[in-house]
């Protein structure tokens, strides 16, 4: 019953890195395209955020591995 546990807290954890990654690429693509230079969406740093996140999904499956 452990080994079920575990891999499911791998798969858990592939899940959320996956998720963090996929965001952190959405965001870079904002963050670069004209839409993110109007009005009051041009104040918050999309892709930094974007590497923010892409660094720690890149990070965490480091780590799980």
């Amino acid at each position: 019953m452990r080994d079920v546990f575990s891999r499911l807290y791998r798969t858990k954890m592939i899940l959320s890195c996956l998720i963090l990654v996929v965001t952190g690429i959405i965001l870079l693509g904002v963050g670069r395209s004209d839409f993110a230079e109007t009005g009051w969406k041009s104040w918050p740093p999309f892709s930094e955020i974007g590497g923010i996140l892409v660094g720690a999904g890149l990070l965490g499956v480091w780590l799980d591995a």
